[in-house]
């Protein structure tokens, strides 16, 4: 079953303080798909979720976590 933007939005914005940011942390990510943040770091590094490095720090768009859903978002970020 591919979860419904609303619930995604909701994941997101439960581990962000309320808000919809355009980018989530490793342990944001691991949270909301449920997995460790190892599994979320052997994902960026076998391409299966992109992410960009900030000043050292590792940042995953928002819209990767519905594509790896397997669902598209809908509503305003930010």
């Amino acid at each position: 079953m591919i979860p419904n933007d609303d619930l995604i939005w909701h994941a997101i914005e439960r581990v962000s303080d309320g808000t919809r940011p355009l980018v989530l942390t490793v342990a944001q990510v691991a949270t909301i798909l449920n997995v460790s943040g190892l599994t979320v770091r052997r994902m960026i590094a076998k391409g299966d979720l992109a992410a960009q490095r900030f000043l050292g720090a590792v940042r995953i768009p928002a819209a990767e976590v519905f594509r790896v859903l397997g669902a598209e978002p809908s509503g305003e970020a930010g």
